[in-house]
Order: C-alpha cells, then sequence, then structure tokens
C-alpha cells in the first residue's frame, strides 16, 4: 500500500489557496492536471461567480443544472487551451469519483471538513483505495496529501464534487497509479 509522503515536494499542477479561494484554486489545479495552460484560471473562474472576498464563492455558485462554477471553469479551460465538461454534484458517490480518477481526471471536492481538520474547505482527490474505501486528497492550502476515508466523518467529510472531464478533442496524461 502506498502511503502519502509528507516530506515530498507538492505537486507542479497545483496552486496554492490564497484568501477564501479553496474551491477556485482546486478547479483551477485540476485543469492545470488536464493541460490548461493559463495565469488567469483562477481568476476566470472567480469573475464567473457570485464572489465576496470576505467568505469565497456564495452558495448559489454551486447550484444549478449547470452551475455558475461549472461555467467559469469551463471558460477558464478554454482560456488555457484546452475543452472541459464541468459537473458539480451534490448526490457524491465514491464509484463515480474513482471513475473520474481512472480516467484521468481528479475531483475537487468541496468538505465540510477537509482531511486537514479544516472546516468549509475544498481539496483535489487525485488517487484511492477500494478497501478500506479511501481517497487521496491534495489539500491547496499546504501541498500535502491525506487520505480521507469514505463516510467516516473524523478523516474528513465531503458535501459536494465537481467533475471536470476532458472533452473529446482533449488529450490527458498518463494515469496516475492507484494507491492501495
Amino acid at each position: 500500500m502506498a502511503v502519502a509522503d509528507p516530506a515530498a515536494a507538492e505537486p507542479v499542477w497545483l496552486i496554492r489557496n490564497y484568501g477564501p479561494r479553496c474551491t477556485l484554486v482546486s478547479a483551477a489545479s485540476v485543469l492545470q492536471w488536464l493541460g490548461a495552460s493559463s495565469a488567469d484560471l483562477v481568476s476566470t473562474i472567480e469573475d464567473a461567480l457570485p464572489f465576496h472576498e470576505r467568505s469565497g464563492p456564495s452558495v448559489f455558485a454551486y447550484v444549478g443544472g449547470h452551475s455558475a462554477l461549472d461555467r467559469g471553469i469551463e471558460r477558464a479551460a478554454a482560456g488555457g487551451g484546452i475543452r472541459v465538461r464541468s459537473r458539480t454534484r451534490f448526490v457524491v458517490r465514491f464509484a463515480d469519483i474513482a471513475r473520474s480518477i481512472d480516467e484521468g481526471a481528479p475531483v475537487v471536492l468541496n468538505c465540510y471538513r477537509a482531511p486537514s481538520g479544516q472546516w468549509s474547505h475544498s481539496i483535489v482527490a487525485t488517487a484511492y483505495a477500494r478497501s478500506p474505501r479511501r481517497l487521496l486528497t491534495v489539500d491547496p492550502n499546504d501541498g500535502q496529501e491525506r487520505w480521507l476515508t469514505w463516510l467516516r466523518p473524523t478523516s474528513g467529510w465531503v458535501c459536494t464534487a465537481t467533475f471536470i472531464q476532458p472533452l473529446a478533442s482533449a488529450t490527458l496524461p498518463p494515469r496516475r497509479a492507484r494507491a492501495g
């Protein structure tokens, strides 16, 4: 079983968090993983949302069949030279996250409580283990990898997930080996 190494260098695709932008930087980080290249990824997503400097995106950024967050992610991807389809879901299934990771696309997890212990925080799931069901996550606050054990709130508690899938014309980087 692979174990997260806290001494490992943070991923080159990760954008570090600043202010109340963890959802935005997590989404922009996934876009970079998928090959987007632009210094404006975060600001493009932010400009598409109801956003408040003190508290971050409004809850209204996440709702709707094709939410403002999803539209902002797709717009940022296009500005970064790739095409994606983004969908934020309130009903989150482990199997859907695992499928996305298997297809080469990390998932943005919006958490009531993140594996770091921080409340109301977004992280990126990059790998998983099936037994017990766990997700390996990267936190944009500190660049550290941590395990989230599925349905065990003490290790993290997911409220929504944003799935960012490249469209047919996009090419994905090689799959990261599953941990565990």
